[in-house]
């Protein structure tokens, strides 16, 4: 088999000759922005000096500009794709429960005031839904209100607030409920009335009703947490974060075609290569 040079593959698609293009079209505009400067300067050689730099200026920052442009869309579609996976389990998941995705999400930011970006949310609420602690959207939407509220008032941030409250939940885990300024004390207190009020009452449910009333207990006394500067910072950061992954998700597409391009090239010339 005849085994071809990196430089003929690069012709094969086109890269030299739009390198060549490119490099032609620099060219260029630097004889127009020289013969332009020139002409400035016979009316002038202040005038002249000035008018080169500003279309320099204003060729450059066109430059930065579209580098800048192009960097935000390549980490934009990094951060849609990273959380491609979340979003197609969230999707699965809303449906098990009867609801779709947008109304669960919808919910989801309601109950949490905007302080969480959507793919997070999204991915607390599987894992709620997951593991078998949340039966429906409403209770997904509730343990997310109380994780955040709860998690807010004792000084840690939304977001960290759902992670940590569903693998206390998950765990059973008395001594974390500190965490969330819940009583371990009452809460074993009301485990143990709640069993022997109902001999069919596993001790996981026991858990879980006694966590979710003391929590509303402690939220009722600490009063709404989405009303401070933190809380305002936070919706701004996370009204950002979903616009850019809006934006990579919507050059996911474009993206994935060019992964197949390149895997059919690498496929058909890795032999060669």
């Amino acid at each position: 088999m005849q085994k071809i040079g990196l430089e003929a593959i690069l012709d094969m698609g086109g890269f030299n000759r739009g390198m060549k293009d490119y490099t032609a079209g620099v060219d260029n505009l630097g004889d127009v922005t020289d013969r332009g400067a020139g002409r400035l300067s016979k009316l002038g050689g202040v005038l002249g000096s000035v008018g080169k730099a500003a279309v320099g200026a204003a060729v450059g920052g066109v430059a930065v500009v579209g580098g800048a442009l192009a960097g935000y869309i390549g980490s934009a579609t990094k951060a849609a794709l990273e959380t491609e996976a979340v979003r197609k389990n969230f999707d699965t998941l809303a449906e098990s429960l009867g609801t779709t995705s947008e109304v669960m999400l919808n919910d989801l930011q309601e109950a949490t005031r905007g302080m969480v970006k959507d793919s997070d949310l999204m991915q607390a609420s599987n894992k709620f839904v997951a593991m078998g602690l949340a039966d429906s959207a409403e209770e997904a939407a509730m343990m997310a209100e109380m994780a955040t509220q709860l998690g807010m008032a004792m000084g840690t941030d939304a977001t960290q607030s759902m992670e940590d409250f569903a693998l206390m939940l998950a765990n059973q885990s008395i001594t974390r409920l500190d965490t969330f300024g819940i009583s371990s004390g009452k809460v074993r207190e009301r485990i143990n009335e709640l069993m022997e009020a109902d001999e069919d009452l596993t001790r996981e449910q026991a858990f879980m009703t006694a966590v979710m009333e003391q929590g509303t207990d402690t939220m009722d006394r600490l009063g709404e947490q989405g009303d401070t500067t933190q809380a305002n910072m936070a919706r701004v950061q996370s009204t950002m974060a979903n616009l850019k992954e809006t934006i990579g998700a919507a050059f996911l597409p474009v993206f994935g075609d060019l992964l197949g391009r390149f895997s059919e090239f690498v496929s058909d010339y890795a032999p060669q290569i």
